[in-house]
């Protein structure tokens, strides 16, 4: 009977068939039957070509099947597969932590590590409780964080995350971001205006809606993924900081996205000049497509860790480590962050041309670096940023649409050529 199923199985639509045994649940912006990648470019089981400007969501940020990276793991997988985190230190670990610490901001000098970004969140959560003592939350309107049951509380961008995970977990406090389309202001207003009344604002809501002596860790992206795409000022980001510091507060950056050198720094945080977290988060891009996330804490989150409370059984695989490790070599030997930085330019101002050449209703194109978002106006046919992003399939480009908002957003392998941004 199994060998008769599976011979039945081909006579079918191959997709149509996997699709369906896979759960209901799963969301997809594409029904692409992908067979194989090189550099910037997916396959599908046909032979069709595309050229792949969402990355796994910002997960292959050194392209497809990068040829360092397919040695090392290689000849790790020839030595050891899996050597389990709570039982000793591999020295694929060891090699990757070496690799990992010189690149994190010196203050973040210890490190846990998991399998995804939503893991590293609930990790640095558990971090924070443990550290201060407390319970609350904040997070900001529009962020993500993760689709597991605590994550979800933690996730405004769209109700759909949260579906299934009611009543949500407790001590959570919303706030919001200085972002014009959200707070109903022109995207020309005063920003330096929007940033102080969103942290008036915040200054109120954490005594209205708990006590900031209740409160453990402010979390938020220094650029908002789900949350259509929205660097954070600066001046915001200190203004944060300050609320923490005022209050016995830890701030923990979520660089789940934007770290990696997706903004053209390996961490976006430190664009912005006096910010200093008491931990990020990390994953995406870390080991380039196998699953390796995890936290980078300082000496005071650390110090209130427990040990027992923090582990897993495929949390820092080999594999994923030597991956990972060549990662940071490759940023450091092939000039990736500069190649971000001129890549990255090249692909705004080409969105921002094409936009007025074409007389498209584009309301703005922001981001940072290799992480740029296009928002249409308010005014704009509805449903106008699926239609593109359909759209640009059929042509062979594969880029997403973002947010509540319609928005799509622009993610390339860091290493993308000017050619291809063309």
């Amino acid at each position: 009977m199994l060998r008769r199923s599976a011979l039945l199985c081909k006579d079918l639509q191959p997709y149509e068939h996997y699709s369906k045994v896979l759960s209901k649940g799963i969301g997809r912006s594409f029904n692409v039957f992908m067979d194989k990648g090189e550099g910037s470019y997916l396959y599908d089981s046909k032979g069709r070509k595309y050229l792949d400007y969402c990355c796994g969501i910002g997960v292959t940020n050194l392209g497809h099947c990068h040829p360092r990276l397919v040695k090392v793991v290689e000849k790790q997988i020839h030595k050891l597969w899996h050597g389990v985190l709570n039982g000793g230190i591999t020295t694929a670990l060891a090699d990757c932590i070496d690799e990992i610490s010189s690149v994190m901001p010196p203050q973040l000098n210890h490190l846990f590590f998991c399998n995804s970004g939503a893991e590293a969140v609930e990790a640095a959560v558990r971090a924070a409780r443990n550290a201060t003592k407390r319970q609350c939350i904040v997070v900001l309107q529009g962020s993500y964080h993760g689709r597991t049951n605590l994550t979800a509380a933690l996730t405004t961008s769209k109700y759909v995350y949260s579906i299934g995970c009611k009543p949500s977990m407790p001590g959570v406090i919303v706030v919001p971001p200085p972002m014009t389309t959200q707070c109903k202001v022109p995207v020309d207003c005063n920003m330096d205006e929007l940033n102080e009344r969103c942290l008036d604002i915040m200054r109120d809501l954490i005594y209205q809606q708990a006590h900031p002596s209740e409160i453990a860790m402010v979390i938020a992206e220094p650029v908002m993924g789900e949350g259509a795409y929205l660097p954070l000022p600066a001046a915001y980001m200190r203004g944060l900081r300050q609320i923490c510091d005022e209050h016995g507060i830890l701030l923990c950056l979520d660089e789940v996205q934007s770290g990696y050198g997706r903004t053209g720094t390996m961490f976006n945080h430190t664009q912005s000049e006096g910010v200093v977290p008491d931990m990020i988060t990390f994953a995406k891009g870390v080991a380039n497509g196998l699953p390796l996330a995890g936290i980078a804490v300082s000496d005071k989150v650390n110090d209130g860790c427990i040990p027992g409370t923090q582990g897993g059984t495929y949390c820092a695989n080999a594999s994923a480590c030597a991956s990972a490790a060549e990662v940071v070599r490759i940023f450091k030997e092939e000039g990736i962050l500069e190649n971000v930085v001129t890549r990255g330019q090249e692909l705004w101002n080409g969105l921002e041309a094409l936009a007025v050449r074409k007389g498209y209703p584009v309301l703005e194109v922001r981001g940072r670096g290799l992480m740029i978002g296009l928002q249409f106006t308010a005014d704009a046919p509805a449903g106008i940023a699926n239609e593109v992003m359909n759209q640009c399939l059929e042509k062979g480009l594969m880029i997403l649409n973002t947010s509540k908002f319609e928005v799509l957003r622009f993610i390339p392998p860091l290493n993308t050529t000017k050619e291809e941004v063309q």
